[in-house]
This record gives structure tokens, C-alpha cells and sequence, in this order.
């Protein structure tokens, strides 16, 4: 193929939405083998030997529940937050969402990111997901972090989860507080 001069310049200045990685934070998108639409914001580490880790929120929440946990965190690690299909900026396609499919949507991005592995963290749901690309992964795991969640949901789970969805979907995080208040 032969690019014309400007078609170079054109080319070299858009920005690869993986890798290499702008500074500072880059927010950018990826699609999944599946076509879904993720966004992610990756955070520069402060040296090249830093750890990498990846953040995975909750149930009818997004990345930006991290935040205060990034700021703390900057100096010390590369960080990748993510919102999980159907969340957030990420693509709300109708279908069976598992934690299984949310692992294998994070294995495309840290593939898409150029991450071989990280040390993954989850609140609640996200907790789920990394526990998920923990046995889906294990050579791209390289540490958990587990913070209010399970291994395991009895036989209501489904039922309360399906409740949960329609009241965020209904009255967003307002009629999410009294269920998170008793759990």
C-alpha cells in the first residue's frame, strides 16, 4: 500500500486506542471479539518497573468508583479501570451477562492494552469478574484483590440480582441504598 505524505501524517496522528499509551490517563474504547464496545482508562505508571492492576467495579456502577483509590495509588502503579459490558460508557447490549464473559471481555483488553498480566482487584460484582479471570487465567493473575464479594450465591442470588438491575436501571443509585445498607 502507499500512503501519500499527508495520509502519513493523518495516520501517525491518531492515536492507537491500546497501545501505545498517551500521557496522562487515556480514556479510550476497545470492541470485543464479540463486538461489544468497553471503555477503559489506563493510567501511566511512574516508572517502568511499576506493578500493573486492574480495577473492576460493581454491580450498576462504573470505573469512576475508583477514583479516590487511583488518586491514592498513582505514584506507586500502572492502573487500568474499566466500565463492564452493559455499565457505564461501555456498550448496554441486551443478553446474559455472566462473570465469565466479564473475564473474558478483561483478557481482550489487557490483549488489547498489551498487558501479558496484572494483579486484578473487585468490589462486590468486580470481585466476582477477577475471581472468574483468576480461573479462566491463571497465568495472567498475578495477584486478587477480593473486597465484599463471594465465590458462591445461594439460590435467591439470581432473583435479588435481577431486582437490583431494575431498580438502578428505574431509579438509578437512589434505589440501590437500602439494599446496600443490609448487605
Amino acid at each position: 500500500m502507499v500512503m501519500t505524505r499527508g495520509a502519513f501524517r493523518s495516520a501517525r496522528q491518531r492515536p492507537n486506542p491500546c497501545n501505545p499509551m498517551p500521557r496522562p490517563p487515556y480514556e479510550g474504547t476497545f470492541t470485543t471479539s464479540d463486538g461489544v464496545t468497553i471503555a477503559f482508562t489506563r493510567r501511566p505508571a511512574p516508572d517502568a518497573d511499576a506493578p500493573r492492576i486492574v480495577l473492576i467495579h460493581s454491580l450498576a456502577l462504573d470505573r469512576s468508583v475508583w477514583d479516590g483509590v487511583v488518586d491514592t495509588m498513582k505514584n506507586e502503579a500502572e492502573i487500568l479501570t474499566y466500565d463492564c459490558r452493559g455499565h457505564g460508557r461501555s456498550e448496554h447490549r441486551a443478553g446474559t451477562f455472566t462473570a465469565e464473559l466479564f473475564a473474558t471481555d478483561l483478557a481482550e483488553l489487557l490483549d488489547c492494552v498489551g498487558w501479558q498480566d496484572a494483579a486484578v482487584a473487585g468490589c462486590s460484582m468486580g470481585g466476582c469478574v477477577a475471581l472468574a479471570f483468576a480461573g479462566l487465567y491463571p497465568a495472567r493473575a498475578t495477584r486478587l484483590g477480593l473486597i465484599d464479594t463471594t465465590a458462591w450465591y445461594d439460590a435467591d442470588a439470581a432473583a435479588n440480582f435481577g431486582e437490583r438491575a431494575a431498580a438502578a436501571r428505574e431509579t438509578g443509585m437512589a434505589g440501590l441504598i437500602d439494599s446496600q445498607v443490609i448487605r
